[in-house]
């Protein structure tokens, strides 16, 4: 092999090493800018926010880190502002089980959702309205 092509080729290792993004810093930026976009109800531009925060989120931290639950939770109140309550109220669920369920969380912890907090309690109560 060509002494060019094998420079080029150590090259390419070491620059995406040194490019490479910090996926659990853009979720994080990601899941605020999309509460943000929830809170002004620009509900159609707070969704894929979320979505890719959640998708950083199970890359960096798994399914059943308080993160993925919280951007779960985020993405059922969006959902709920788009109108599609039978989805927002099945994500609201999982997520809910998925935290009480939760080893070092259960339903006593301080970050467990509490009934008045509970996206399942105000997603139920906004689709019987």
């Amino acid at each position: 092999m060509p002494p060019l092509t094998v420079a080029l080729l150590k090259l390419d290792d070491r620059t995406e090493a040194l490019f490479e993004i910090d996926r659990a810093a853009e979720a994080g930026q990601a899941e605020e800018e999309a509460r943000r976009r929830l809170q002004q109800g620009h509900y159609h531009l707070a969704l894929p926010l979320i979505e890719r925060a959640i998708v950083l989120r199970l890359q960096t931290v798994g399914s059943n880190a308080i993160q993925t639950l919280w951007a779960q939770r985020t993405k059922a109140y969006i959902l709920l502002g788009l109108g599609r309550y039978e989805e927002s109220l099945l994500i609201a669920i999982n997520a809910a089980e998925a935290h009480e369920a939760h080893a070092s969380l259960g339903p006593n912890h301080p970050d467990t959702f509490s009934d008045a907090d509970s996206p399942v309690w105000n997603i139920s109560e906004a689709c019987t309205r």
